[in-house]
């Protein structure tokens, strides 16, 4: 491993704000994992979206089902059913941009339509299906990804947004909730462009903006992971010490002209001791990445079949989506981790 930028031969296009740069003989071999299907679950899906365990339970979004997400008991591999109210009254959402643990067993739900974020308790949604409480924010219109912890409200600035930060952090706790502190900067993009793309003309879908603004987060504590979907890059945000680490690779940046045309790292993870990410450049099933806190690599999952969204159990199981392209069904599976 080493501390530099990082280079897209072509165009000579890098990252140059990283802290680690990673490369394939960093991992050791794959670990090779079975897929096991949950077809109680499986059977219930319409749409699924976001994954996360919370507990004992793991709770999946789903876009087109009566309610905004299923719950499923992983010890006693037991299906609990559909929860949550769909609509834009109090205490409801439209739809689960993304998920976070809040308190002991208690999670957040964002949905970015409506800048609105609920708070659900489990018991309180087994036995009265209903959030908790909810945080309205105007500034959390159509945003990356948002976590609260205690008093504070951190999230990720959007690509519409005309800023060079990369989070944004509120004070729950005043009342006037005025302008927010911003922190950490984005990835930046080496200028070594062809002339031609610089033109504004050209620059009319942005990619480069795109690239570095969108990101996938999940969240523990103080701590708010990143990874980037169209970037071989992660970075782990400190949200009370306002301090980053980031790695990027073993994939090569992708030139200017290919920018946002191929995935890099999606459905990111966070444990008190391992961060994980899908690898989306690895084909004939999924590969799932493991770095420490550091950003340092670790280890890698080698699955059986193609994922899309995933969930990590007290660091021994795996819950994940896959679709079957032919005819549009949903699955939900698990995995054993074993070393």
């Amino acid at each position: 491993m080493s501390s530099c930028k990082f280079y897209s031969k072509e165009n000579e296009l890098s990252i140059l704000n990283t802290t680690q740069v990673v490369k394939n003989e960093d991992f050791d071999l794959p670990i090779n994992l079975e897929s096991i299907l949950i077809s109680e679950v499986s059977e219930n899906l319409f749409i699924p979206g976001k994954t996360i365990a919370i507990g004992d339970l793991l709770i999946i979004s789903d876009q087109a089902s009566q309610g905004l997400f299923h719950l499923y008991h992983i010890s006693e591999n037991n299906y609990l059913g559909i929860f949550g109210s769909r609509g834009a009254g109090p205490l409801e959402i439209f739809d689960v941009w993304s998920f976070f643990p809040y308190h002991e067993n208690q999670f957040g739900a964002y949905d970015p339509e409506l800048a609105k974020v609920l708070i659900y308790d489990i018991d309180t949604l087994l036995l009265k299906n209903s959030a908790l409480k909810e945080v309205i924010q105007k500034d959390m219109l159509y945003n990356g990804f948002v976590h609260i912890s205690g008093q504070e409200l951190v999230m990720t600035g959007s690509y519409q947004q005309e800023q060079q930060f990369r989070m944004f952090k509120y004070n729950l706790s005043d009342s006037t909730v005025g302008r927010p502190s911003a922190f950490g900067e984005l990835p930046q993009l080496s200028e070594a462009l062809p002339a031609g793309l610089k033109h504004p003309q050209f620059r009319a879908l942005d990619a480069d903006i795109q690239a570095t603004t969108f990101v996938n987060g999940a969240s523990l504590g103080d701590f708010v992971f990143l990874s980037y979907p169209h970037l071989p890059l992660i970075e782990l945000y400190n949200g009370q010490t306002e301090s980053k680490i980031s790695t990027v690779g073993p994939h090569q940046v992708p030139s200017f002209e290919e920018l946002t045309k191929e995935p890099f790292y999606t459905s990111p993870v966070i444990t008190k001791d391992y961060l994980y990410v899908l690898d989306r450049q690895i084909k004939d099933g999924s590969e799932i990445k493991v770095f420490d806190l550091s950003g340092k690599p670790v280890k890698r999952y080698r699955l059986d079949i193609e994922i899309f969204r995933f969930s990590i159990y007290q660091d021994n199981l795996i819950f994940a989506l896959t679709s079957n392209s032919d005819n549009s069904e949903y699955q939900l599976v698990k995995f054993h981790i074993h070393e």
